[in-house]
């Protein structure tokens, strides 16, 4: 029987102790260090060898108190989630601040209530500038618009099939559906743009799972030492160890995927069936 394999690393970047990463779709890799308080962009124009920086802990519109989670899926802009202070800062690529949100402070749309409490875990954002958030305190999903005021609420633990009881990430598929992540229940919930619950993905309960990424027509499961490569048409799954030890984080992209072990980011192409 074929197996699936790793070809050898392409390329090894140093840099500063970090605790997740992220990669967009020019393959630029974005770095947020183990203090959570900066970032760094290195730019695949350059193969890797020139990079931005911004951040630090400041109450300064360029300092962030605690970085939970960034989105780099729309090319003109980076989203940047920070937990410490409840505030999502949205960036120029070249990491300039363009505007800070107060996610206690905002507008409401009529019929839409804000949030009591807020303590926002994930976001992921669409082209037309929304951005969707999950409350882990309530968990709902606050959908807030373009025009930077609270639009719609959806989730929760009472939603019919669409509830919600452990949720830890959102993503937005290509085709704008979104799905919300319950690792602890084996379970990937997904719903339209309008908060209309879909269908649920049960993931194998003899796999455990912190976080996945959408990649094309699959799903990729972070597990501790592998990862598991799911396909929601077929329920067909594959379990894939990781080529290295120390892997913190990793990101599926479309040539090659990206391991973070602490001080290094490891590049190795797509494996291939032997």
């Amino acid at each position: 029987m074929a197996q699936i394999q790793w070809g050898t690393e392409t390329k090894v970047l140093d840099g500063p102790a970090a605790a997740f990463l992220e990669v967009d779709g020019e393959q630029n890799i974005y770095l947020v260090h183990e203090d959570l308080t900066s970032m760094t962009k290195y730019l695949a124009a350059y193969q890797y060898d020139s990079l931005l920086a911004m951040g630090g802990k400041s109450h300064r519109e360029e300092g962030f108190l605690e970085i939970g989670a960034i989105d780099v899926s729309n090319r003109q802009s980076v989203f940047v989630l920070d937990q410490g202070r409840q505030r999502i800062t949205l960036l120029h690529p070249n990491l300039r601040v363009i505007q800070d949100l107060n996610l206690t402070s905002l507008s409401v749309s009529a019929g839409t209530d804000a949030p009591d409490d807020l303590l926002v875990r994930s976001l992921a954002s669409n082209s037309a500038g929304e951005l969707f958030l999950l409350n882990v305190l309530d968990n709902r999903i606050y959908v807030l618009s373009a025009s930077g005021g609270w639009s719609l609420i959806f989730g929760g633990t009472d939603y019919g099939e669409g509830s919600l009881f452990d949720p830890s990430e959102v993503s937005l598929s290509a085709d704008n559906f979104l799905f919300v992540g319950q690792p602890d229940r084996n379970n990937i919930q997904v719903y339209d743009l309008f908060g209309t619950w879909r269908y649920a993905i049960n993931t194998p309960e003899s796999f455990s799972w912190t976080s996945f990424q959408l990649a094309g027509e699959v799903l990729i499961l972070r597990g501790t030492n592998e990862m598991m490569i799911l396909d929601p048409r077929t329920d067909g799954s594959f379990r894939l160890p990781y080529p290295l030890t120390g892997v913190l984080d990793f990101f599926w992209g479309k040539d090659q995927v990206y391991f973070l072990t602490k001080n290094q980011v490891h590049l190795y192409p797509l494996p291939e069936r032997d």
